[in-house]
């Protein structure tokens, strides 16, 4: 459901019924003064995350069918504008890089999908930092240079009790903090031939029909990099739920209790070169 953040209607919006629940659509309240507004329905499987873009105008949402799409919240109607299926199983949490070109998934296959936008593929695959499934995922601001490129920072935590650090590297003209939506909406619907980034896998690769036609389907297993965490670490005693950077660290919380993590005082201490497996 969205909401009117100004609005004061009555809580309790009315809207028909679905015509057909494995379809997606978007329908408005029968009363117009009801706040939530819309309803947008994305079939049959539950929604488990969903995460903004940086400009906000678009929305990354995952499902525990495995199903990543990206919709474009701009417009007068959202409309899936791109997205990616999973290579095993359902997603549990999503995030979009701080830069705006990477949505990173993970869920029940135990390992982290990181899609681009101008690749419109899975670039890399974060795999051996957990043992369960994935809860969530937090981006750090603090981008780690290494040689030519850009890493990406983020972090996962499990129902193993785990959190486990990863760095991937992105290119260094793809690293653009904050590209205006227009921009972006403009590189996506350019075709093969117009752009270097697109690779001739991608160019052919099977999508979706109907709604999600610019969906992406799995990527095989010899298509995708893999990407092994910096470091592991078990943090608590039950599931890691959530997890979040702050300028002093990172948070994170389990059934009985919230954790800060103080980030490191020498900055040195950013960048390893060999994974750390801790029990």
């Amino acid at each position: 459901f969205t909401y009117d953040g100004g609005g004061d209607g009555p809580p309790e919006g009315a809207f028909p019924p679905l015509a057909d629940p494995s379809a997606l659509s978007v329908v408005q309240a029968t009363n117009a003064n009801s706040n939530p507004i819309e309803r947008w329905h994305f079939g049959r499987s539950q929604l488990t995350a969903a995460a903004f873009a940086p400009d906000c105008d678009l929305l990354a949402i995952v499902n525990g069918d495995g199903m990543c799409r990206i919709v474009d919240i701009a417009g007068c109607r959202p409309t899936v504008v791109a997205g990616f299926k999973s290579y095993y199983a359902g997603f549990n949490a999503v995030k979009w890089s701080l830069c705006g070109r990477y949505v990173i998934a993970g869920g029940e296959s135990d390992m982290i999908e990181i899609w681009g936008w101008y690749e419109r593929e899975v670039i890399a695959w974060a795999c051996g930092g957990h043992r369960s499934w994935i809860c969530d995922i937090g981006v750090d601001d603090v981008q780690t240079a290494q040689g030519d490129g850009r890493a990406l920072r983020f972090v996962s935590v499990g129902e193993d009790c785990r959190i486990a650090i990863w760095d991937v590297v992105i290119p260094g003209d793809d690293d653009v903090a904050h590209p205006e939506h227009d921009d972006l909406m403009h590189n996506f619907a350019a075709p093969a031939e117009s752009t270097a980034r697109q690779s001739t896998t991608t160019a052919t690769k099977t999508r979706f029909s109907g709604p999600d036609a610019m969906v992406c389907q799995a990527a095989h297993r010899d298509e995708v990099p893999r990407v092994v965490p910096l470091m592991t670490h078990k943090l608590h005693d039950n599931p890691v739920s959530a997890v979040a950077f702050t300028k002093e660290g990172i948070l994170t919380a389990a059934l009985c209790d919230v954790k800060l993590w103080l980030r490191p005082e020498s900055s040195a201490r950013y960048v390893r070169n060999e994974h750390e497996y801790s029990d």
